[in-house]
């Protein structure tokens, strides 16, 4: 029968896959996992015909398989490497034994600070033992970690022990003569293409968490994580830049607007109404009601100064 290991801080468990089974945060998957970076809903694994398909369910955090973020549905091979979020798994096709189970993703510390596993799972980093006794854990909060144990992170292509460094996102070694990054505070090695989709390194503690597009976004925000939106920082910014400018332009079209029977005018104000949301509602109002102001006297005074109207008829009328 297909099974998944799945690696929780330092134990590793033999999950059996028969038929369809759902992996998430929620109680009531099949799989559940309670890790930070998993979704309520995060995955489905289904065996159909000795075949197991895999399939992301719109995570916030993804599924990589060998390393690639899954688009979809995929069938999966024997020994295969899973992350779902930042948690490693394994697929194997029958179950392995205990000293293969125990040989995945062996690493140690080249001693320029290490990272290690919090209990509850959270990887994490520190440059002394010292400080990694009392870092807070960002998932379970806390600062007594039983055990400290370093886990590789090798600067060069092999460490002194002659050991492959290992990508810190997809967990595949990072192979001589592929492209790479190290990075350059905690010295965890990746490949690059997965330091560039992680957008800086993965172990937290480092200064190098998201440093490619700045602080992570909050757990099952838009499965896509690409929606932006205006805080009221930003909406007051624009206005007091906005609002300013359409009522210097309103009183400017309004005295070219003596000469041009208020035509600059008109389009002033027509330019406020679809600008009333940038710029506020004083100064839309303000800008408005002196556009129409323009459009008034620049039709009356264009119409005396170039066609001669009499002023006191229309005073009259």
């Amino acid at each position: 029968m297909p099974v998944l290991i799945v690696q929780l801080g330092s134990a590793r468990h033999v999950i059996p896959i028969d038929g369809e089974m759902l992996v998430g945060r929620d109680e009531s998957a099949s799989l559940p996992i309670d890790h930070p970076t998993v979704s309520r809903r995060h995955a489905r694994f289904e065996l159909v015909d000795n075949t197991c398909w895999i399939e992301d369910l719109g995570s916030r955090n993804g599924t990589r398989v060998n390393g690639q973020p899954l688009r979809g549905r995929a069938a999966l091979s024997g020994g295969e490497r899973i992350r779902i979020g930042h948690v490693p798994c394994w697929y194997f096709e029958t179950a392995p034994d205990q000293a293969t189970i125990e040989s995945l993703n062996h690493r140690r510390s080249d001693g320029s600070g290490f990272s290690f596993r919090c209990e509850c799972g959270v990887r994490l980093w520190a440059a002394s033992v010292e400080i990694a006794s009392s870092l807070p854990c960002p998932a379970c909060g806390s600062r007594s970690h039983a055990v400290v144990a370093p886990e590789s992170l090798t600067g060069g292509a092999n460490d002194a022990t002659g050991a492959t460094p290992v990508c810190g996102v997809c967990q595949w070694p990072v192979k001589p003569g592929e492209s790479q990054v190290s990075c350059p505070t905690c010295h965890a090695r990746y490949h690059s293409e997965c330091w560039t989709e992680n957008h800086g390194c993965s172990v937290y503690g480092c200064d190098q968490v998201n440093v490619l597009t700045g602080p992570a976004t909050t757990e099952d925000a838009s499965p896509t994580g690409s929606a932006d939106f205006e805080t009221p920082e930003v909406i007051a910014a624009a206005s007091a830049s906005i609002g300013p400018a359409l009522l210097a332009g309103s009183v400017v079209a309004g005295l070219l607007g003596l000469l041009l029977f208020g035509v600059p005018t008109l389009l002033t104000f027509v330019v406020t109404l679809l600008a009333r949301r940038s710029a506020g509602p004083r100064w839309t109002i303000a800008a408005a009601l002196l556009s129409l102001l323009g459009i008034v006297s620049g039709t009356l005074f264009s119409g005396w100064w170039w066609l001669n109207w009499s002023m006191d008829g229309l005073a009259g009328r």
